[in-house]
């Protein structure tokens, strides 16, 4: 427990404990015999936090070791779906989806912060839930901008898939409108954003191959993925890769992101290296 309780502490303060009210860098630690946790009293404002405060796994009554357990297996290439976890860390299904769900939520608000800059070249994927049953009628398909950014040598530094709303794409035809709504959100360079559509998308030779790879990944594990929920699962797909990219391990990335460790663009990706 003991080490659990130093790894989580590690991923939440990893230049050391800092007060979430006044930024001051010491602390009490105050334990117990009823206590699970150690609470944290800072020497100068006297606020007390916790390792779960503020993070992912705040409110929480499921124990550190289930939820290193949880992170564990999504950072798996194959990853895992609620079910599986329920069986694997002995919850129920509820738990397990909502520990799955606090993840990925986690997992969105660091990419949220993480822009593709410098060069960027960008497509559109169709992604097409798997249908499970001949008598069930065709799913719905849902665009899906695929995007990489390079450095200066062309070497792929960071990737992103969103997927467009319905007004943004009626008739199968991406209007200006999505295409500025993906920029303003998603891109901060100065450099044109090179958008390929159609036969130019498929001979690409990287954004076809990873979007398939995402789709096929959607519907092996989790039999298809509906609208609400795709975008936070390319999220969770997409951080591991860029931590493949990156050298990083992907277990201590996305427990960085559930304690809030957040980069503030891709070039400084490298930084969540000194948890990992």
């Amino acid at each position: 427990m003991d080490e659990l309780i130093a790894f989580f502490y590690r991923m939440k303060w990893p230049h050391g404990f800092r007060c979430p009210r006044c930024q001051h860098p010491h602390a009490y630690t105050i334990v117990g015999s009823r206590r699970s946790l150690p609470l944290y009293q800072c020497l100068a404002c006297r606020h007390q936090t916790s390792l779960r405060a503020g993070t992912a796994l705040e409110k929480s009554r499921t124990p550190l070791s289930k939820w290193a357990a949880a992170i564990q297996a999504m950072s798996l290439e194959h990853s895992v779906n609620a079910v599986q976890l329920m069986e694997e860390i002995q919850v129920t299904y509820k738990t397990a989806w909502s520990m799955l769900r606090k993840l990925r939520q986690a997992i969105h608000a660091m990419d949220e912060r993480q822009p593709l800059t410098n060069k960027v070249e960008a497509g559109v994927g169709y992604y097409e839930a798997r249908r499970l049953r001949c008598f069930i009628a065709h799913p719905r398909i849902y665009p899906v901008i695929v995007g990489l950014a390079y450095n200066d040598n062309h070497e792929t530094i960071y990737m992103k898939m969103k997927p467009i709303k319905p007004e943004h794409y009626p008739d199968f035809i991406l209007r200006y409108p999505g295409e500025e709504a993906f920029r303003n959100r998603h891109v901060r360079t100065d450099r044109p954003v090179k958008i390929l559509r159609n036969i130019p998308f498929c001979k690409h030779d990287l954004l076809p191959v990873l979007f398939k790879q995402a789709v096929h990944w959607l519907n092996r594990v989790f039999h298809g993925v509906s609208r609400r929920y795709l975008e936070s699962y390319l999220d969770e797909f997409c951080l591991r890769r860029n931590a493949k990219l990156h050298r990083l391990d992907p277990f201590e990335t996305i427990a960085a992101c559930s304690m809030n460790i957040v980069c503030k663009n891709p070039a400084q990706f490298d930084s969540l290296s000194s948890v990992a």
